[in-house]
């Protein structure tokens, strides 16, 4: 009798461990594997980014949504989380509402390619150096001149570089108009124009 009353805890084991392991081969497949932006550097990214209260802020690639967070939290923005992964999603939701922030932040289950980024102010991302140069042209014909785009350890090659936190490796950026050819004021709190 006794063996009747181990199987159910071990069947649940190993349905849990298959779940598990379906869902990591799911989101390594999808290419999106999470590595969540430390506190220090995401507050760093917004202040970079000089978000500003009403302003939009895209997050692509959003994992748990700790940058819309932030952005609604702490600078006021209406901030737009796309994630790819629905368990994600689910908990990037779950801590929007625990934060009392849920009507500023919304998040979108969906590839972070196929994103509008059409009236965004502000688009923060965390991803490779490959997914930064496949993104590059998307950014560029999408954001208005003067959006402001902040990367957390990658680069984008052709955005104009306006400051940069070279400790932590965040890097802002900002779309220069056609006939632009300086970057513009710098945000508040930014060491100067990078080189």
């Amino acid at each position: 009798m006794p063996r009747r009353h181990h199987m159910p805890s071990r069947f649940a084991l190993a349905a849990t461990l298959a779940a598990y392991l379906a869902w990591r081969m799911w989101t390594a497949r999808t290419g999106s594997k999470y590595q969540p932006a430390s506190p220090r550097a995401v507050r760093r990214m917004l202040q970079l980014a000089d978000v500003r209260p009403g302003e939009t802020l895209v997050d692509l690639g959003s994992g748990d949504g700790r940058i819309v967070r932030l952005a609604a939290r702490d600078h006021g923005a209406h901030a737009i989380g796309v994630e790819i992964d629905p368990l994600r999603v689910w908990l990037a939701r779950l801590r929007a509402w625990a934060a009392g922030v849920s009507p500023q932040v919304r998040i979108i289950r969906g590839d972070l390619f196929d994103a509008d980024l059409t009236g965004a102010d502000v688009v923060t991302v965390f991803l490779t150096q490959a997914a930064n140069a496949r993104l590059e042209p998307k950014l560029v014909r999408e954001l208005a001149p003067g959006s402001r785009v902040v990367s957390y350890r990658h680069t984008f090659s052709n955005l104009s570089l306006y400051a940069e936190d070279s400790r932590l490796g965040v890097r802002a950026y900002v779309l220069a108009g056609p006939s632009e050819t300086s970057p513009g004021p710098l945000p508040r709190g930014g060491r100067g124009p990078a080189s």
